[in-house]
C-alpha cells in the first residue's frame, strides 16, 4: 500500500554538522569496495584517504543535492545529486575540499581515479542525457547491514521521484548489488569493465513507475 512507503520526512536530512560521522560510516562501508581498492590498493592508504574522500563527497552532496540518513545513528545514508549539478566544476571542488583530497592522494592514485571517473562519466552522459537524479552513492554501516536501512532510504526517494516523474541513475561495481537495485526497478543500460582493471561497471537507470 502507498501508505506503507517511507517518506523522506521520516529520515534525517544531513547538514554540515553530520559530515564527520557520515564520512566515517561511508569509509567503513567502502573499505573493501573493488573500485576503492583499485584507487588505493594498500589498506593503510584506504584508511587514510577514504574518510577524507567521503567528507568531500558529502559536502558536495550538501552543496549540490540532498543527503539523507536512516536516523541520527547513521546506520545508512544516501547522497542524491540532480543531473543539473552532477558536473563537478573546479569551483565546486574547491568549495567542498575535493581539490585537496585529490592532491593528497598522490599522482599514481590520482591517475587511476581520473581515468575511471572520465570513463564512467562518458557512460553516464550517453545513457542519461536528460533530467534525472543520481544516487551517488549509498552505504550501510557494515555492522548494520541486512536490516533494510538502505532499502528504506531508496524507497522514500523513489516515491518522490515517481510523483515528480523523474528518472534515477546509479552505478554499481559489485555484481551482487545489481539484483538488489533491480528489485527497486532499476535496469542495466550499459555494462563494461573499467579500463586497466578487471572491475565490472553496471550503469543502471530507473524510469518513473508507469512511464
Amino acid at each position: 500500500m502507498a501508505s506503507d512507503i517511507p517518506q523522506l520526512a521520516d529520515f534525517v536530512r544531513l547538514n554540515a554538522s553530520h559530515v564527520e560521522q557520515a564520512a566515517g560510516m561511508f569509509a567503513r562501508a567502502f573499505h573493501s569496495d573493488p573500485l576503492y581498492c583499485h584507487f588505493f590498493p594498500a589498506d593503510r592508504d584506504r584508511e587514510r584517504m577514504l574518510p577524507a574522500m567521503f567528507r568531500f563527497r558529502l559536502r558536495y552532496g550538501l552543496l549540490a543535492g540532498e543527503v539523507y540518513a536512516s536516523s541520527p545513528g547513521m546506520e545508512a545514508a544516501a547522497i542524491w545529486i540532480p543531473s543539473q549539478n552532477d558536473h563537478m566544476t573546479f569551483g565546486r571542488m574547491l568549495r567542498t575540499g575535493g581539490l585537496g583530497v585529490f592532491l593528497s592522494a598522490g599522482s599514481a592514485a590520482r591517475k587511476r581515479m581520473q581515468r575511471a571517473i572520465r570513463w564512467a562519466g562518458e557512460i553516464h552522459a550517453r545513457q542519461a542525457g536528460f533530467p534525472h537524479w543520481h544516487l551517488s552513492p549509498i552505504a550501510t554501516d557494515p555492522a548494520r547491514q541486512g536490516k533494510g536501512y538502505a532499502g528504506a532510504l531508496i524507497r522514500a526517494m523513489l516515491a518522490r521521484l515517481d510523483a515528480e516523474r523523474v528518472p534515477c541513475f546509479l552505478e554499481a561495481q559489485t555484481e551482487r548489488n545489481v539484483p538488489l537495485y533491480e528489485h527497486f526497478g532499476f535496469k542495466v543500460v550499459e555494462h563494461g569493465t573499467i579500463p586497466g582493471t578487471q572491475i565490472g561497471h553496471w550503469a543502471m537507470l530507473r524510469r518513473p513507475a508507469g512511464a
